[in-house]
């Protein structure tokens, strides 16, 4: 008989194919043989009971989005506690013309369809979603997240990659949403290139200073909030090799120098950058 070498991610597939088939005590078994196999601690029953439960921690996504998490095809929009082994899955949708943010799933192992098993307590959260001002169009947006000091500085911070109208009016905003516990490092404010400048690598803005901005409380927070109207007019000799030249379809570079501070999570601070048609 030839003999075949079973890896870890053949392990994975294995199960990915079989647990959805399982009953709840089925899936335990089958979590602790993975467990084992994978080197991953195992936990204590709760309580002193057959079932090890653990917590879906599910964050207030804030205006605009909703999360919707599944465990074992039922639908949960907050926290929950559910048994080890359970399937997660999730989803972030827009509200009311709004755009979602970015999904964040921590904890679990994560199968390669996406879902996850629940093997330890779990976090679903989200970034700030984005809602297009009344008479303009979206037409593109990145979020970043802060570096682990803070940080949301670099030459390319984000990028919105050909999809900037040439000989137009464009309105470009940032946002930076700061958890509780943080904010905006003093004296920097949002330093952001315009357009032209972002291009040539440069943070300088000649539409708005960089302490212009609004600030406003949400939930979870505060939202700064920076935005400008420029007019795109490159010439065609001005193209670079990130554009779209047969579409006169242009590329932004985010160029920014600001950072955030506090005593929160810095890594939950980000900077969405947007742009819309005016």
């Amino acid at each position: 008989m030839n003999k075949v070498l079973v890896t870890e991610q053949h392990l994975i597939d294995i199960a990915d194919a079989v647990r959805k088939k399982l009953n709840s005590d089925e899936k335990m078994l089958l979590s602790d043989v993975a467990a084992k196999i994978l080197n991953i601690p195992a936990e204590a029953p709760a309580g002193g009971g057959n079932a090890t439960m653990f917590k879906v921690n599910v964050s207030d996504p804030g205006e605009g989005q909703e999360i919707v998490v599944t465990c074992d095809g039922e639908k949960k929009t907050t926290s929950f506690s559910a048994e080890k082994g359970s399937v997660i899955t999730a989803n972030l949708n827009g509200l009311d013309g709004y755009i979602a943010g970015n999904l964040s799933i921590e904890g679990g192992k994560m199968f390669p369809d996406m879902s996850y098993s629940l093997i330890e307590d779990m976090l679903v959260s989200a970034t700030p979603a984005v809602k297009p001002q009344e008479g303009r169009v979206f037409i593109a947006s990145e979020t970043v997240n802060a570096t682990s000091d803070g940080s949301l500085k670099g030459y390319t911070l984000a990028r919105l990659n050909k999809c900037i109208p040439n000989h137009q009016a464009v309105h470009f905003e940032v946002k930076i949403f700061c958890p509780t516990g943080v904010t905006l490092s003093a004296g920097e404010g949002i330093a952001v290139g315009d357009f032209k400048t972002g291009r040539a690598w440069g943070n300088k803005n000649a539409f708005v200073s960089a302490h212009d901005y609004e600030t406003k409380a949400i939930s979870g927070g505060t939202e700064y909030i920076l935005g400008w109207d420029e007019k795109i007019d490159e010439d065609s000799s001005a193209f670079i090799w990130d554009d779209d030249k047969a579409n006169g379809l242009l590329t932004y570079y985010l160029c920014s120098e600001t950072s955030v501070t506090g005593s929160g999570d810095l890594t939950k601070a980000t900077l969405t950058f947007s742009a819309y048609k005016i």
